[in-house]
Formats: C-alpha cells, structure tokens, sequence
C-alpha cells in the first residue's frame, strides 16, 4: 500500500474570469451536479481535482475532470465521488482523505491517498 499526497491552491477570480467568458471551462472542468455552485465552491473543487491528479502521480491525468465530483457531507467536510471508470482503475483499496481552505481570494486543496501500485498495473 502506498500514500501520497497532493495539494493545489486556485484563484477565485480565475475561475470567475474564465467563467464569465465561456461555458466551456464549465463543462470541461465539473459535473452537472457541481455547475450551480457559487465561484468559490468551484474554485475549491477545482483544486481538489488537481490534488487528486497530483496524488495519484497523474494515472488520472488523462480522464475527464467530470468524472471527479467533489460533494460535501452533512458536516461540510468535502468528499471526491469518482466515477465507476476510475474506481477501476484506481483499485478497490483505494482510498482518499479531502480538505480545503480559503483565504484571501484562494482556495488551497489538499489530498492524502492510498492505494495498491499492483491494481494499477505498476510493479
């Protein structure tokens, strides 16, 4: 089993900016479910994806960032649903730990991982 971590931090303006001139940074970057949320919420997920793509070593580099939701439980404390896709690719012991913060315009994600390198086809 190994562990990594992965941390991105995002401007909440960019994601503004580049919302407020096309849509297709929306439908790239989020799922359906995530496109209603305010700036700030995108911008965390959008961190929270990159962490991830950085944890796993960038195996994921290559899938669609829709197929990376970011959801929060009852407690707000963030979460990653994944699509059945990469919950195969990924193995069936993977497993992840989310957090982010926001400060002074930014939002900083970071993210711990563990998973088997055997599942994923690595010696």
């Amino acid at each position: 089993m190994n562990l990594s971590v992965g941390i991105d931090s995002v401007n909440v303006w960019r994601v503004e900016n580049a919302l407020k001139n096309s849509n297709r940074f929306l439908r790239i970057a989020f799922s359906e479910e995530e496109s209603g949320f305010e700036f700030v919420q995108l911008a965390g997920n959008f961190a929270a994806k990159e962490a991830l793509v950085k944890a796993t070593k960038g195996i994921i580099k290559l899938y669609n960032f829709r197929d990376i939701s970011v959801k929060r439980r009852e407690n707000g404390s963030p979460l990653y649903i994944l699509s059945n896709e990469l919950k195969n690719l990924l193995g069936a012991e993977f497993k992840s730990e989310l957090s982010m913060t926001y400060c002074c315009g930014c939002v900083t994600a970071i993210t711990v991982v563990s998973f088997n390198q055997n599942e994923r086809g690595e010696s």
